[in-house]
Parts: structure tokens; sequence; C-alpha cells
């Protein structure tokens, strides 16, 4: 489905996974939020022209986007840390600058990208926490685990995604994001490797404009999600945008 009318800004854009996944679907980034010089580097090798944003807790909407993305970050969630604050850890804790974006900028819909570790995490407290959030600003969800060998990634790690939607708009909720997406393995390779955007090097030695290297790029990398993950995360979105109203 093409969306050429509607507007995207990608919260914690990383290199930018939901802003190739986004273009793919003929919805147009007008704003990156990310405070890595790196990543920051590798967005305006992308995607020239969009503006780019170094802290979210500073940022001010000053538009209506129609389309929010936010991978979040998990170092206080993530299995690797069984001791992290949660959603009351410093870096976690900032899903609720996406919340206090949300009710000002009102977006048809909301993307949420993060590990799957948020599902048991305390107990369920802080899932059930997001969901929450999300209702009292006025938002219905579903979520799912996509896995990246599920989409054609030579690896298992999963991701937990979720889709929000305006409470104006009767979605079916609880369906797996993935059930009626599924792709030939080797088309999702065909078209990777045919992509237009310009990628990090296959080996650690940074950019061609002399950005830091192997360090920064594998942390990049790390916290990046697959484009086709993002796409289909966004795909689920836009089955309701004929249902789409504008949020009062």
């Amino acid at each position: 489905m093409q969306c050429t009318s509607m507007t995207h800004l990608d919260l914690f854009s990383g290199i930018g996974g939901f802003a190739i996944a986004a273009q793919r679907l003929g919805i147009k980034t007008t704003q990156f939020v990310e405070v890595n010089p790196y990543c920051q580097e590798i967005l305006r090798k992308n995607f020239p022209g969009v503006a780019i944003h170094g802290d979210i807790r500073t940022f001010e909407p000053y538009e209506a986007w129609d389309v929010v993305t936010a991978g979040f970050p998990c170092q206080d969630i993530s299995s690797a840390n069984p001791n992290g604050a949660g959603l009351q850890g410093e870096r976690s804790g900032l899903f609720f600058e996406i919340t206090r974006l949300v009710r000002q900028i009102r977006p048809r819909f909301l993307v949420l990208e993060n590990s799957t570790a948020l599902l048991n995490f305390r107990g369920g407290r802080d899932m059930g926490t997001i969901l929450w959030e999300l209702s009292c600003c006025g938002y219905h969800a579903e979520w799912s685990a996509v896995s990246g060998c599920s989409m054609g990634a030579p690896h298992m790690r999963k991701r937990l995604l979720i889709v929000a939607y305006a409470d104006s708009i009767d979605g079916e909720i609880g369906l797996a994001l993935h059930e009626d997406n599924q792709r030939p393995i080797q088309a999702i390779y065909d078209r990777s490797s045919n992509s237009p955007w310009a990628k990090t090097p296959p080996s650690f030695s940074g950019v061609a404009n002399g950005v830091p290297n192997r360090v920064d790029r594998v942390r990049a990398l790390g916290n990046s999600i697959i484009p086709d993950i993002a796409e289909l995360a966004l795909s689920r979105a836009m089955r309701y945008a004929p249902l789409a109203q504008e949020v009062c």
C-alpha cells in the first residue's frame, strides 16, 4: 500500500531502518531524532535534507505527523541486564518522552520497537505500563515478536513490535503482525542487495567521510531495526489507514 500523503517522524532513528521502510511504502520522513553522532552521519548520507534533532528531551513538535516510529532504548530492559531498572531507568525511561510527544502531535499511528524481554521484564509490569500510557493517550495497541530469521536475516534476534492507532480507528486487536505478510527469503535478499541506500562498509573501516569506525559501527548495527521488520510493522498500521480519522 502506497501512502504518499502521509508524513513520518522517526524517534530514536538509529541508522534509519524505519525511514527506509517508510520510503518503500510511500510515507515521507521529514524529521529524525537521534543522539548518536555516527548514526547522524549515516542518516545525512542516506536521507539528505531531512532534519535531525539530537536530543528527544528537548525536541518540540512543529507539525502534525501522521506516523511516529520509535525504537526506544532497551538497555534497562534487556535480558542481558537482569537487574535493570526498566522504564524507571535513565535510558529505557525515555519512553515517556515518546508519550509526551504523542500527546502533542496526535499521530494517526505509532509504531514502537524494543527487546522481547519487555514482555516479561519485572513480571510484565513495564509492558503493562506502556499499554496503559498509550491508552491514556487515546490509542489502542497490538503487538507481536518477530525474529530476524523469519524475515530472511541470518540471525535469530527477536524484536517486539507494538503498533498503536487512534481510538477512532476500529481495528482488529491482538492478531499476529506477520500472519499474512510472509515473503520469500530470497526476494528479501535480492531487494536488499539492490537497495539504493548508502550502507556502512562491509569491513569495520567506518564510512567514506571519515566518521569513526569499528566500535561506532558495531553499536549502530546492534541497535538498528531490520528494514523488512520495520516495513512489516508499518504495513500493519497502514491496514487501518482507510479508517483513520483525525484524532481530537
